[in-house]
């Protein structure tokens, strides 16, 4: 659990509720939280502790997504269970590790189970759902291997979006028509989920002897920009935020010039790294990116 600090001046009964963390992993070697995290992020954290502060003020919706779980868990119905954590043993070449994940809902109807995550996030965050269907196919492993006899039908997460607009919903086809939105995931097989944890636990282990690279997807990219650069260093690279002003620039050269620049996509930043990972001040891959994007 990170130090809570109040540098913005938030009021203190706020500041009590989030001090109130309740997480609890438990005896597990790995959450399934844990096992999708970057493996780096998840190591450095280990390492320097003294540098795991948050305030508030920079991000209250976390402090009111985590506390919101708790308060719905008080509601339940026959055939629901409400933030239930389960443990799996699982033999690795290295031994045996326990994986513990804890479902926001399962609803159950005979054999059949669907599971339920809640969600406070923003409406950008639909278009990339890849880690909450990891996260959720970790549970489905865990509940079938656990409890025989049951099957996971459904996994999913109920969305409760902090910046939708109904004017936005009026306009876009695309956008989501209400604030609270059910977001099917796809369940893997089985032996697919199995692997999954399997390869994961690889990867964070191996983040012990050496860490690896985080990955593109993982540091958040924004602002996608477009460099043009000199094979040749004819020309210093130049940076537009448009492609066709990149492709223009080009095609404006010299035809000697023109054939040795070519174009490279990156990001304006990466936001996780830039305001949101605790341990990027001893995070050379962010230090190293920012040397060669200034």
């Amino acid at each position: 659990m990170a130090k809570i600090v109040n540098k913005h001046g938030a009021p203190k009964p706020f500041i009590k509720f989030c001090e109130d963390d309740k997480y609890d992993a438990g005896r597990a070697d790995y959450s399934a939280t844990t096992l999708i995290n970057e493996p780096r992020i998840v190591e450095l954290e280990k390492r320097h502790k003294e540098l795991m502060v948050d305030d508030p003020s920079e991000n209250p919706f976390k402090f009111l997504s985590s506390n919101w779980h708790e308060l719905l868990s008080g509601y339940t119905d026959d055939g629901v269970i409400n933030e239930e954590r389960v443990f799996s043993e699982i033999e690795t070449p290295d031994g045996t590790v326990t994986i513990s994940g804890a479902m926001d809902v399962q609803e159950q109807d005979g054999e059949n189970i669907t599971i339920t995550d809640y969600k406070m996030t923003s409406v950008y965050s639909l278009n990339d759902t890849d880690k909450w269907e990891a996260q959720q196919n970790i549970y489905a492993w865990l509940l079938e291997k656990e409890k025989p006899g049951i099957t996971v039908k459904r996994i999913q997460v109920y969305a409760f979006l902090r910046d939708w607009k109904i004017s936005m919903s009026e306009k876009l086809s695309g956008y989501p028509k209400t604030p609270g939105v059910v977001v099917p995931l796809d369940l893997w097989s089985f032996q697919e989920r199995k692997s999954y944890v399997l390869a994961r636990i690889k990867m964070h282990q191996a983040a012990k002897e050496n860490l690896p690279q985080c990955s593109h997807e993982g540091r958040w990219p924004s602002g996608k920009i477009y460099k043009v650069m000199s094979t040749s260093g004819i020309h210093p690279t130049k940076t537009f935020r448009l492609k066709r002003e990149a492709n223009k620039f080009i095609s404006d050269l010299d035809p000697l010039d023109s054939i040795t620049s070519k174009i490279e996509t990156t990001h304006e930043t990466y936001r996780r790294c830039k305001n949101y990972c605790y341990v990027s001040k001893v995070c050379k891959q962010w230090e190293d990116w920012q040397s060669a994007n200034d």
